[in-house]
């Protein structure tokens, strides 16, 4: 019976394991053929202006290994920033609860093994549960990473999903607002509006690298009094 539950577990994982390799395929296919892969969905939108929001937010929930970013993106280029930002935010809170739920069905057996066997890894998972809504923030702050690594994590992590959802909805609203503003301000040639984007970001990457390197600091201190001590 343990024999069967472990290979059901793997089953499950390597199901995970393919939906990402199709999301990582997504992405390179996105990135060669540039924006022009929106066109057809953009006109669409535009002869409905009626549904087009929720066509927009709709996007979100059937692509939930697509890269969010350019949605978002997408968005701006068509509506006005408050529909944006809340299409968008409506829209990544569904994408992430997918993947939450989807990733922790599909992969959290397999990483609960996986955690028994190798102690860095249930050292990591400890680590990541003591403060998910902090962590969360972090990942979602850190733009550069794909925000589908975040939900995965987080699916996979024995965190609740109360926790996931406040770190996720803290940390992407600057973000969403930032791409936003970003988008609108090269429309309509606002220097300000690019700005005040551009300031964001950088305060927005700043914050994960410099809690890095605090903590890198922290470390190395207490494995130098750790030495001292052992002498």
């Amino acid at each position: 019976m343990q024999k069967r539950k472990i290979s059901f577990a793997r089953i499950k994982f390597g199901i995970l394991v393919g939906l990402i390799v199709i999301f990582i395929i997504a992405y390179l296919t996105i990135a060669i053929k540039g924006y022009g892969f929106f066109d057809g969905i953009k006109e669409f939108v535009l002869l409905n202006p009626k549904l087009s929001p929720v066509i927009f937010t709709g996007l979100y929930f059937v692509g939930a290994f697509f890269p969010l970013p350019l949605l978002t993106i997408f968005g701006a280029t068509i509506f006005g920033f408050w529909e944006v930002f809340v299409c968008a935010m409506i829209g990544n809170i569904a994408n992430a609860t997918i993947i939450f739920y989807l990733s922790r069905w599909l992969g959290r057996d397999f990483i609960k093994g996986f955690e028994h066997k190798h102690k860095l890894a249930k050292k990591l998972e400890m680590t990541f549960d003591k403060h998910p809504v902090r962590d969360m923030v972090l990942l979602r702050f850190f733009y550069p990473l794909p925000v589908e690594v975040g939900n995965l994590m987080g699916g996979l992590s024995g965190i609740k999903y109360r926790d996931y959802l406040l770190g996720i909805v803290i940390g992407m609203t600057p973000v969403i607002t930032a791409s936003i503003l970003m988008v609108k301000g090269e429309m309509v040639g606002s220097n300000l509006m690019i700005t005040i984007a551009t300031i964001i970001f950088i305060l927005l990457l700043a914050v994960p690298v410099i809690y890095l390197s605090s903590i890198r600091r922290h470390t190395k201190e207490k494995l130098r009094d750790f030495a001292g001590l052992g002498k």
